[in-house]
């Protein structure tokens, strides 16, 4: 139900230096003043109500609610890192697996 993005920012970097705007299909994080680095479409729609941002460790966390319930993501983002056929239908069963079992207690 959700997908989930961690980028390690520059040293010394505050949420107060970041500029993060999360979009239904798109996403934009950067530095304020400055062009954002990461200006890429999602691979599905997001729910922006449900969808946030923090700083966790030194680590920016990017947690993104998937609009469509149990759908598979290749990616978080169009063109990064997509799955071959068989994992992504590995993917899909677990997905069914976890849903049913989520249906039928």
């Amino acid at each position: 139900d959700e997908a989930h993005i961690y980028i390690q920012p520059p040293e010394g970097m505050t949420k107060h230096h970041l500029e993060i705007k999360i979009e239904p299909r798109h996403l934009k994080v950067g530095i304020k003043g400055n062009p954002p680095f990461l200006n890429e479409d999602f691979f599905s729609l997001v729910d922006t109500s449900e969808s946030f941002w923090m700083i966790e460790d030194g680590e920016l966390h990017l947690q993104l609610q998937k609009a469509h319930k149990g759908e598979t993501w290749a990616a978080a983002l169009k063109g990064h890192g997509q799955l071959d056929m068989f994992s992504e239908q590995e993917v899909n069963k677990k997905l069914m697996l976890e849903r049913f079992q989520e249906e039928h207690p």
